[in-house]
């Protein structure tokens, strides 16, 4: 009986121990890279395949609208400022062509002119505007490949965070631009004064380790011109109301 005692308390024991080395393993705390775009980015395709502004701009708000007045497109073409203007909501087959030929990185803005739906018999004319960027056709990507990526956070990063470094909702955001010969630029805690991070050690830790990462190979368009991305390294919960404050995709 005594035998048995002691071999269940074993059991009991060797249970324990693998539960907790379970538990040590979870805590190691989520990451990821997403690239931050700017507010309106579409892609040459989604150009092409859209009839009208809300299928450039999906938070285009046509139905404040009860009458066009005139839109207008300005954009550059090899730094030459060019305008196009129409009656309404319409894409044109001239408003893409500018679009997809305007400089890369440079903004395009629609500026619209109209009667508001609102109701009343006397209305003023309102203006609303947005911006567009095209995407590059390749994203930057790390020198070697994402696992390679995964080997230097882990490296780097991880391995030197102290145990359960991360609790609860506690994140740590960077922001970061592979530049257009694949440099690290302007690396950034992001919201700083908003960003419930496990201290300021480890985020100049992670600062300084997001700055030494090698060249990426950067951001391209179809005919090799290389242009600047920007992009954020998330580490810890990704629920905290920090991650909605970027404008990011995977």
């Amino acid at each position: 009986m005594k035998h048995l005692i002691h071999c269940l308390c074993v059991l009991q024991l060797l249970l324990c121990s693998v539960e907790c080395q379970g538990q040590e393993l979870q805590t190691q705390p989520n990451y990821s890279i997403l690239s931050v775009d700017p507010f309106v980015s579409v892609t040459k395709d989604k150009v092409q395949n859209a009839r009208r502004l809300v299928d450039l701009n999906p938070r285009y708000e046509q139905d404040w609208i009860e009458e066009y007045l005139s839109v207008s497109l300005v954009g550059l073409c090899d730094a030459e400022k060019r305008t196009i203007m129409t009656s309404n909501d319409s894409l044109t087959v001239d408003q893409k062509s500018l679009i997809l030929q305007a400089d890369y990185g440079e903004p395009l803005s629609f500026d619209i002119t109209y009667y508001p739906d609102n109701g009343l018999s006397l209305n003023d004319e309102k203006h609303l505007s947005f911006d567009i960027y095209m995407l590059p056709d390749k994203s930057a990507m790390f020198p070697s490949d994402e696992q390679g990526f995964d080997t230097y956070i882990q490296e780097n990063i991880l391995s030197t965070l102290p145990p359960n470094a991360y609790q609860d909702y506690d994140i740590t955001v960077i922001t970061f631009t592979v530049s257009a010969d694949g440099s690290i630029r302007n690396t950034t805690l992001f919201a700083e004064d908003y960003n419930s991070s496990p201290g300021e050690e480890i985020d100049n830790l992670i600062l300084q380790e997001i700055s030494s990462m090698p060249n990426w190979i950067p951001a391209a368009f179809e005919d090799g011109t290389c242009i600047a991305q920007d992009f954020a390294f998330l580490l810890g919960n990704h629920d905290n109301c920090v991650t909605h404050m970027l404008t990011i995709k995977e």
